[in-house]
């Protein structure tokens, strides 16, 4: 109890030279404990809210949003870093004046465009991105599939009819149908997206999967296992693990969430099957086959993408090979060499390596017929 005492008759004599002088000693001047901001390039603007604090050059992000250098009232793209004033390969074509890689002093604009990179297709539509992030659809539009954002997109899916693209922030913009709730995703951020028939997908940069959309099978009671990407078939979706594993949930009448063992660096779920590329280029498939669509050719390849009840893959050597119903010519595939692709219902579309967008199949509603002059 004394050593208490001691202490607190300290700190009462503290509290009263705070609140007056000693004797024969001037006032204590209050100090000013104000933190002054940080600008270490001394350019006025403080390190917060500078795109580079120890380059004057590089102002606040206000006025340049994508610290490209160029200010947004004179940037083309000021959401994209890429994209700018500058030619940085010295073929007289910046960016923004239409040059598709200004890293290769050969590469300038295309004859129409800078090219495809991702091929979807959904029941009676087909959409594709463009090397500038561009999504754009054509086919059937009564559920305004066709009615794309204004938005820079790193990816899209496509369901039945409606349609999801991954902005650069991670956030989801969807179009089209909206019956079940498909297109009204969630917030985010996520880092890889896939559509089902009704429902979506998505992964978000912990390894979290969110689903949302028509859960009549299930689709929405998803495990709650980490995972690195997800897959969106008919009824039913897949997610792969980062040990290579698959777990599958939804509709199962036919086998399609039983899951063959391996190991496996991407999954493609079609209406009623799925199917896992391993590393070594191995397929394995599993769900309804009356088609054969879970049936698939001998080879080694990098490529693959479901339908509704047609598969199809490109092989090591760019081979395109597809397996499974071919009612519509959707298993007749060109003589292509393809980088990527995207199957549809009863259709299907591919990216080849030049860029250029190639469909087959049901045309009914000019899903099989891209655009030409696409900015």
């Amino acid at each position: 109890m004394k050593t208490f005492l001691r202490k607190a008759m300290v700190v009462g004599s503290l509290a009263l030279w705070a609140c007056s002088s000693p004797p024969n000693e001037p006032p204590i001047e209050p100090q000013d404990t104000a933190v002054s901001p940080v600008d270490e390039d001394s350019d006025g603007v403080e390190a917060s809210l500078d795109c580079d604090d120890l380059d004057p050059e590089k102002g606040a992000r206000e006025l340049d949003q994508d610290c490209d250098g160029t200010v947004t009232v004179e940037d083309c793209d000021d959401a994209n870093a890429d994209w700018n004033e500058e030619d940085s390969d010295s073929d007289g074509q910046s960016t923004c004046g239409g040059d598709c890689d200004d890293s290769d002093p050969e590469i300038v604009s295309g004859a129409d465009f800078c090219g495809w990179v991702l091929a979807v297709a959904g029941e009676e539509h087909s959409c594709g991105l463009t090397r500038r992030g561009q999504a754009v659809c054509w086919g059937g539009s009564s559920f305004g599939q066709q009615e794309t954002p204004g938005a820079t997109f790193l990816a899209i899916s496509s369901g039945r009819n409606h349609v999801c693209g991954l902005e650069k922030d991670g956030s989801l913009q969807c179009w089209g149908g909206n019956e079940a709730g498909q297109a009204d995703a969630p917030a985010g951020p996520f880092k890889q997206i896939s559509m089902g028939r009704d429902f979506g997908c998505a992964v978000s940069e912990s390894g979290e999967v969110s689903c949302w959309g028509d859960n009549r099978y299930g689709q929405l009671d998803l495990p709650q296992l980490a995972a690195t990407a997800v897959e969106a078939g008919g009824d039913h979706a897949c997610l792969l693990m980062e040990s290579g594993e698959a777990s599958c949930w939804g509709f199962d009448v036919v086998g399609q969430t039983e899951v063959e063992p391996g190991a496996f660096v991407k999954l493609t779920a079609g209406s009623d099957h799925t199917c896992g590329l391993s590393d070594a280029g191995e397929l394995a498939c599993w769900g309804w086959n009356e088609f054969g669509q879970s049936s698939p050719p001998e080879g080694s390849f990098v490529e693959i993408s479901a339908g509704g009840h047609h598969t199809c893959g490109v092989l090591q050597s760019g081979e395109l090979q597809c397996w499974g119903s071919d009612e519509y010519g959707e298993s007749d595939g060109p003589d292509e060499v393809f980088e990527a692709l995207g199957l549809g219902e009863e259709h299907s579309c591919g990216v080849t390596v030049e860029g250029r967008m190639v469909c087959w199949g049901k045309a009914e509603t000019g899903q099989t017929t891209p655009p030409t002059g696409v900015p």
